[in-house]
């Protein structure tokens, strides 16, 4: 019985001199947080594109009603959108908005999806995430162009100007978490195990 389990302990690898275990890397905190911004950052440009593309023109016709009338009821402004040249303006500037909220959308969907493929710390991911983060600020600037100056209740529908205009200062963010040391650190760690 004695020489059996001396058997056991002997079938057991040893290790080679010098010979060092490789320790599983943990995931960081940090990382769970970046993709979760990131990928709130894309949510908001999603959110942004969808309710410009579904409110716009409500939003016209109380812009357009409000520059010119002042003040209307919703009957006022559903007669004024019935009207031939009001909604011949609003369906023109609606397709210049529709266009922009577009892109925002395409933008916001991209960063989720790179986010998605980021969430291993993959080098060749974070970057992609910061790339397409910086270049989403552009069409989502441009929307927010069609509201002059600071203005909320202009042209844009309210939670489109609300979410876009709250994701281009937090996108800064992004650039900072995902290539903070202890991501890094488990990147290299986890391309060292493979």
């Amino acid at each position: 019985m004695n020489s059996g389990r001396h058997r056991n302990l002997s079938a057991t690898p040893q290790r080679e001199p010098g010979q060092y275990a490789v320790p599983a890397a943990r995931k960081p905190v940090l990382l769970s947080i970046a993709t979760g911004w990131s990928a709130l950052i894309g949510c908001l440009y999603v959110y942004s594109g969808i309710n410009g593309l579904v409110s716009a023109k409500d939003s016209l016709v109380a812009y357009i009603a409000g520059a010119s009338i002042g003040d209307m009821t919703s009957n006022q402004l559903a007669s004024l959108a019935a009207d031939p040249e009001v909604a011949a303006a609003v369906d023109d500037r609606y397709e210049i908005i529709a266009t922009k909220a577009v892109s925002v959308l395409i933008a916001g969907v991209t960063i989720v999806l790179l986010t998605w493929l980021a969430r291993h710390a993959a080098t060749w991911a974070r970057a992609l995430v910061l790339v397409a983060t910086f270049v989403a600020m552009v069409p989502v600037v441009v929307l927010l162009a069609e509201n002059t100056g600071l203005a909320v209740n202009k042209v844009l529908p309210t939670g489109t100007w609300i979410a876009a205009f709250c994701a281009v200062p937090l996108s800064f963010a992004v650039y900072v978490l995902f290539f903070l040391p202890p991501i890094n650190r488990y990147a290299r760690a986890l391309r060292a195990a493979r």
